[in-house]
């Protein structure tokens, strides 16, 4: 999934562009299945089982980086995992839970990632979409996991 962002960043043509897009949420539908699946026997609330995994952690964090930034700057557009992908942003939420992740002297500051993909030199260099930095959705603000 994380690759495939930047693939359809730097596609060469629009057909590309739409094929990787089409691609991209098709994977997220098939990994929300997976969750979906796994949440609904409560032993098992990860990809692979009733554990944490690397595959978990990546997922948690191309999703974060996907809703927050991802999806504006490299003009993906498409639903927001959110609303279309409700098992995977359920593990984002399970992972933003965890202390140490989010929150005062956390890892994952939401308005950090959205303030890097807004105001970076280097992606502006690459021709990323140059509007306004948008508002946090409800839930990284400070009464949500910000």
């Amino acid at each position: 999934v994380t690759s495939k962002v930047y693939k359809i960043h730097g596609s060469p043509t629009q057909a590309e562009h739409n094929k990787l897009t089409e691609e991209l949420f098709a994977t997220f539908g098939k990994l929300d299945k997976m969750l979906a699946d796994s949440n609904a026997d409560s032993a098992k609330q990860f990809l692979v089982g009733g554990k944490m995994s690397f595959a978990d952690t990546i997922l948690f964090h191309t999703a974060i980086r996907f809703e927050l930034g991802y999806r504006w700057r490299f003009n993906i557009g498409g639903d927001s995992l959110i609303d279309k992908y409700p098992a995977v942003w359920n593990l984002v939420t399970r992972f933003m839970a965890i202390e140490g992740i989010s929150g005062k002297g956390g890892s994952v500051l939401p308005k950090d990632i959205t303030r890097f993909f807004w105001t970076s030199a280097s992606l502006a260099k690459m021709g990323a979409v140059k509007t306004p930095v948008p508002t946090l959705p409800t839930m990284f603000t400070p009464t949500g996991l910000a």
